[in-house]
């Protein structure tokens, strides 16, 4: 796809390397953010629920575990829930590493 969308006007296929670079770069990112945010939401589940807190709802409940987040999301919202809230966290993960790439790949032809 890439190669057939970079044609000069002469109808040649244009190399773009830091191009190739960022776009690598980013569908990296973006795969590695698919496969750890399940972990990363059920995480920031078990630090939202602070024992003994003043004010805090769950004053003197037990200790959550991981698993148990883990299965009250799947119970809840199935393999879907483990993913809410990912669209917001992938574009920015896939702008950010696109920058990024393109950012390295420049510098290092330019020795900055």
């Amino acid at each position: 796809w890439l190669r057939e969308h970079t044609r000069n006007t002469r109808g040649n296929v244009m190399h773009s390397p830091a191009l190739e670079s960022a776009l690598i770069g980013c569908f990296g990112g973006l795969f590695a953010t698919l496969c750890v945010y399940p972990l990363d939401l059920v995480k920031n589940k078990l630090s939202a629920h602070v024992e003994g807190d003043v004010g805090d709802r769950n004053v003197g409940a037990p200790p959550v575990a991981s698993s148990s987040v883990a299965a009250a999301i799947f119970k809840e919202k199935g393999v879907s829930g483990f993913y809410s809230g990912i669209t917001g966290r992938a574009l920015h993960c896939f702008v950010e590493d696109f920058v990024f790439f393109w950012c390295v790949f420049y510098s290092s032809l330019h020795d900055c």
